[in-house]
């Protein structure tokens, strides 16, 4: 349940409309009206909490200082916990106790089985607990469509590998110039490899220089001119390396 002018999960609360309570979620329990700003405070010392904050709830959500208990099973009420034993709940108003012994003695004290017949004052159920200022009380809950922890098969690599996210395939991303070319190696700065390479991919280049196979079409054709290209550029490059333009043209060099 939200409001319009406090964040109530900046404040650690939730606030459940059955009951008509606010809920601390670190402590798990009920937190009456008139202590609620000072526990709030308690948990989060540097939050600025407003001191009209239990009025402004109050007359929001109608708000009771004392818990309006329901007479029949509810949804579980979040974040409470749901008790892992079954427990012993009075046919007659709902309250939950430990024991049989302990519901016969909320009846005979209250007489709150008075108009129930002997064979049919009490029943079994799965509850929660809640505090009602210094006192507390069992509430039972609907576990119908709940599964216990114990009886779900948890299947941990799969939530490792869910929430592993996105592997990158680096073999298939383009290669892309660094945004600082000083960011280079001497050689590649040097040399300018990179700007040729630019846009093809780890695997294209693996591609281009593995070693060709018999169901290449012309592969050896393809080997014996390149290998004839750099060949005659090497010796091109040695016989009219010298000064001036012929030098200029036999350099490697980006910068002349």
């Amino acid at each position: 349940m939200e409001h319009f002018e406090y964040n109530l999960a900046s404040y650690g609360i939730v606030i459940n409309m059955l009951l008509r309570v606010a809920i601390c979620i670190e402590c798990e329990k009920t937190i009456a009206l008139s202590s609620l700003v000072l526990h709030i405070r308690a948990h989060l010392k540097f939050v600025d909490v407003p001191c009209g904050l239990a009025d402004g709830l109050r007359a929001s959500f109608a708000l009771e200082e004392a818990l309006v208990w329901p007479k029949t099973p509810i949804k579980p009420i979040f974040p409470i916990p749901i008790e892992p034993e079954p427990l012993v709940f009075c046919n007659n108003c709902n309250k939950g106790y430990a024991t049989v012994n302990s519901v016969h003695s909320h009846q005979r004290a209250r007489k709150c089985s008075d108009t129930l017949p002997p064979s049919d004052t009490y029943h079994n159920g799965y509850g929660q607990l809640i505090h009602i200022g210094r006192a507390r009380g069992y509430l039972e809950v609907i576990v119908n469509d709940l599964v216990k922890k114990t009886d779900k098969q948890i299947d941990h690599a799969a939530l490792f590998m869910d929430n592993l996210g996105g592997i990158r395939d680096y073999a298939n991303m383009p290669v892309r110039l660094p945004e600082d070319e000083m960011n280079l190696s001497s050689f590649y700065h040097r040399d300018g490899w990179l700007q040729h390479l630019e846009g093809y991919t780890a695997a294209d280049l693996s591609e281009a220089y593995r070693a060709s196979t018999s169901e290449d079409p012309g592969g050896e054709i393809l080997r014996n001119l390149a290998y004839r290209y750099l060949r005659e550029a090497q010796e091109n490059i040695k016989t009219h390396s010298g000064f001036g333009l012929m030098r200029a043209l036999g350099s490697v060099m980006p910068t002349e």
